[in-house]
């Protein structure tokens, strides 16, 4: 069973994921060598981190054992454009995880394109 279903989500619903994110983090999976497709980082907020799986992204925070506070999953594919937002399934897991989501967002997007572009960044 997966952390992810141990514990009750508190909402959860449908979402769009801005086509830059969803575009950088597959970009990522097939550019940067990793085991078993998962990437992992601090958020810059306290204790909490980012575990990207390939079908599976979630926020977690490491101080309490990994305990979710959101995750994205059920990502349709299927899309027209590059340029198109992903439709994808939000679950909440803590009270405050709406407050956070867009901070978490910019940080997968800075995290992973510092690793992806290191040479522009100076």
């Amino acid at each position: 069973m997966n952390r992810l279903e141990e514990v009750p989500r508190m909402k959860w619903g449908a979402v769009e994921i801005p086509a830059r994110l969803y575009n950088t983090v597959k970009l990522s999976f097939l550019r940067l060598r990793t085991p078993q497709k998962v990437l992992r980082f601090a958020t810059g907020l306290r204790d909490l981190e980012v575990i990207l799986e390939e079908h599976c992204w979630y926020c977690v925070d490491a101080s309490m054992n990994d305990l979710p506070v959101f995750a994205w999953d059920h990502f349709e594919h299927h899309r027209d454009a590059l340029h198109t937002p992903i439709r994808c399934r939000l679950s909440l897991y803590h009270s405050h995880a709406e407050d956070i989501i867009e901070t978490v967002q910019d940080s997968i997007l800075n995290h992973l394109q510092a690793r992806l572009h290191p040479r522009e960044r100076g």
